[in-house]
């Protein structure tokens, strides 16, 4: 399963040695990683029976190795935050925002990196000469961006097999280069999806939205959206839930069953915020909700009323 918060390296990210790009605007120019302690020197020495600490105990030449790497490892951590804190980082990291997803060409992402740092930040050294510093950073970066879970996926280096595992809207030929943020972009397994949503949060309605958008028809390849009204969306997941239990009764919910049921106000309301509650959690598996509230009057009595128009976007499921 794919829904372990962990982030691989991206599948267009080449490692490469940044002392390779000494021009390199984008690189990791005046602030060079801490280097690990050879291996091997040490080996030598041990081989050779040369200790260099003949005079100290053992336990205290033991504490001041941990305290050696314990200064690296504090080294790496700061060279790594100072990358995260480059302005151009700061606006490349914001480039997902709630959707965790950003689609676009090479020219484009430097427009928007270029908007929003303004134009003195584009005069410092470390700012990234084009987009291909970007796509195939230098290991800082990488770095950086392994830790604030980003990654870059470039369609046109991708083979069509692996990109079949990935999905952006509007992601393609026309557009190849898409940023996300955790899992964003990767077609996630629905079963997996809904499980979460029972046993983490304990909420069967989050796990019949995610059925939902798996099974409706209106969820085609390319057209992975749904709206309507609250009565319409409770009717169309109550066909769902239906659907899953198939009159079986052991797998029957009954306060599912009655929170579907809308036939007075209180219930509309007490639909609509329990719908609020699974927007929140169905974030963490790529279903998007949202509403809005909308206010008409009936025709026949000019009456007015006001009702809720609901939206739901959800990924490509495998």
């Amino acid at each position: 399963m794919i829904l372990g918060w962990w982030i691989p390296t991206s599948p267009t990210q080449r490692h490469k040695n940044p002392s390779n790009k000494p021009n390199s605007q984008g690189g990791d120019r005046g602030c060079n990683p801490p280097q690990l302690p050879r291996q091997e020197q040490r080996d030598d020495k041990e081989n050779t029976g040369y200790h260099g600490h003949d005079d100290q105990p053992e336990e205290q030449l033991h504490d001041d190795h941990l305290d050696a790497y314990a200064e690296l490892h504090r080294e790496i951590a700061e060279w790594i935050d100072a990358i995260t804190r480059r302005p151009w980082f700061v606006a490349l990291n914001s480039l997902p925002e709630d959707r965790g997803l950003w689609v676009g060409t090479e020219d484009e992402l430097l427009e928007e990196l270029i908007e929003r740092v303004g134009p003195e930040a584009t005069l410092s050294e470390d700012f990234p000469s084009s987009a291909s510093e970007i796509i195939e950073p230098p290991k800082g970066v990488e770095f950086a961006m392994r830790q604030e879970q980003l990654s870059i996926m470039d369609y046109r280096r991708m083979s069509k097999k692996i990109r079949e595992d990935y999905y952006g809207p509007g992601w393609g030929p026309s557009a190849p280069i898409m940023i996300g943020r955790g899992l964003a972009g990767r077609k996630p397994y629905h079963e997996a999806a809904a499980y979460l949503m029972t046993t983490k949060y304990r909420n069967p309605l989050a796990a019949l939205v995610v059925e939902f958008t798996y099974h409706d028809p209106k969820f085609t390849r390319n057209n992975r959206e749904w709206w309507g009204r609250t009565r319409e969306l409770a009717e169309q997941l109550s066909i769902r839930y239906m659907d899953e239990v198939d009159f079986i009764e052991s797998r029957r919910n009954k306060k599912l069953e009655e929170a579907l049921k809308l036939k007075r106000l209180e219930d509309f309301r007490r639909f609509c915020g329990r719908m609020r509650t699974c927007a929140h959690i169905l974030k963490d598996v790529g279903v998007r909700v949202s509403w809005e509230k909308f206010r008409s009057r009936k025709r026949e009595t000019d009456e007015e009323y006001s009702y809720t128009l609901w939206t739901i976007e959800a990924p490509r499921w495998k």
